[in-house]
């Protein structure tokens, strides 16, 4: 079966059992949606605070959907699934980024509709930021994706996982809130998420470039 074979069945079989994930991802978005009004109403004078927040809630939305679509990581693993990467023809690093792209699009697609509401509605930056703040997003995507993946399948204990995945998600969620009121430099503040994000970026190629068979199929 040919790359572009693997990848259409791999869409199928995600969406045929991520019904119930993607219902949850939209009332998330929707709960979001009524709750980001008054922010930005009270800071849209203020252009880097407005950057700040639209960048933090675009991150946290984008970790949302890794959090929610990344949960049958651990099925896969418990049932020996990813075992059968390296004994198929087919590379495994091709296999990885397979089994990546379903969670990665749906993830992405949540991301930019929710992006695109918050500049049409709020206009809280210009459009060339905006372009700016939706391609670290990506970037960040990319990379939490591919190191959550990887730790699934080097990690014994998938229990360690879903602890660091449950700490980041309130994390992310405080963290605008909490710096804004502490009064950090906003525009440091924004050079950090972005390094921030680069750095899980480069953190997930390493980890998914580094993986070891033998560690895989041993843990």
């Amino acid at each position: 079966m040919n790359k572009l074979a693997l990848l259409k069945l791999e869409f199928k079989n995600f969406l045929k059992l991520s019904k119930i994930p993607i219902l949850i991802f939209i009332v998330i978005l929707i709960i979001i949606i009524r709750n980001i009004q008054i922010p930005f109403e009270v800071f849209k004078e203020n252009k880097n605070i407005s950057t700040f927040l639209t960048l933090s809630i675009l991150l946290a939305i984008s970790y949302a959907g890794v959090f929610i679509f990344t949960f049958g990581f651990g099925r896969k693993k418990l049932n020996n699934i990813y075992h059968r990467y390296f004994i198929s023809p087919t590379k495994p690093i091709s296999l990885f980024f397979i089994e990546l792209a379903p969670p990665f699009t749906l993830s992405l697609l949540g991301t930019i509709s929710y992006g695109i509401f918050i500049y049409l509605k709020f206009h809280p930056v210009s459009l060339s930021i905006f372009i700016f703040i939706i391609i670290i997003c990506l970037i960040f995507l990319i990379g939490v994706l591919m190191c959550f993946f990887s730790l699934n399948l080097i990690l014994k204990n998938i229990q360690v996982i879903s602890a660091i995945k449950f700490l980041l998600i309130f994390a992310l969620s405080y963290f605008p809130n909490f710096v804004i009121s502490k009064g950090y430099p906003v525009s440091i503040l924004i050079l950090g998420l972005s390094a921030f994000s680069a750095i899980i970026f480069l953190t997930g190629i390493i980890l998914l470039i580094k993986i070891n068979s033998e560690k895989v199929i041993l843990s």
